[in-house]
């Protein structure tokens, strides 16, 4: 069973930028398990904020694949064993935001949008 809808991730200060790519990319992989379906609606779509310390995704979650416990032991891999997976998992926890769990995908849209609304300096690129 899956939950199309949105999530905001937030860098955790003590990851470098480089390490921070790397978790992005990592997730990317993960969340990517509709890359090939037919409805475009239901493939990956990130938003990096403007200084890249914050991407919004919309994806369909699996429940299977991405209980934080197991994605945390995923980054921790991702990560060659840099941080533990209870360090993983405790990063996690403080820095994901997942805009109305379990609700329908356009409820989550409207609140990932509110959101953007409401911070729209740090996710708008100043020309």
């Amino acid at each position: 069973m899956s939950w199309h809808g949105y999530a905001l991730l937030v860098k955790p200060s003590v990851l470098s930028m480089q390490d921070w790519r790397t978790v992005l990319l990592a997730l990317y992989r993960v969340l990517d398990g509709s890359s090939d379906d037919l409805m475009p609606s239901r493939r990956l779509h990130y938003r990096l904020s403007s200084d890249n310390m914050k991407v919004i995704v919309e994806a369909c979650f699996e429940a299977g694949n991405l209980g934080l416990d197991r994605l945390a032991q995923y980054l921790s891999s991702a990560l060659d064993g840099k941080y533990t997976p209870a360090q993983c998992l405790a990063g996690l926890k403080d820095n994901v935001e997942i805009f109305r769990p379990n609700e329908p995908r356009m409820l989550s849209g409207d609140a990932a949008r509110a959101y953007l609304a409401a911070n729209k300096a740090e996710w708008e690129i100043e020309e």
